[in-house]
């Protein structure tokens, strides 16, 4: 049976970049903004994955519990 896992925490987004930013500030905010989402796609994906494994394995557990209830009847 598949096993259940607690999925990997997704990292926050730094602060956005705001029109009210002086040109540097916005810069700088902008490019860690970027930075943080090229690292979060893995992230997002195993989350993701963990997640799908979950789901088969409470469906597996569904279905065998639902057979034990045949079973016992």
């Amino acid at each position: 049976m598949t096993d259940i896992v607690t999925p990997t925490p997704i990292d926050a987004l730094p602060p956005a970049p705001s029109p009210n930013d002086t040109a540097a500030e916005f810069n700088t905010k902008s490019f860690a903004m970027v930075a943080a989402e090229v690292n979060m796609i893995p992230q997002i994906n195993t989350a993701a994955a963990q997640t799908n494994q979950n789901a088969v394995a409470t469906n597996e557990r569904a279905v065998a519990a639902d057979a034990s209830a045949d079973a016992a009847a």
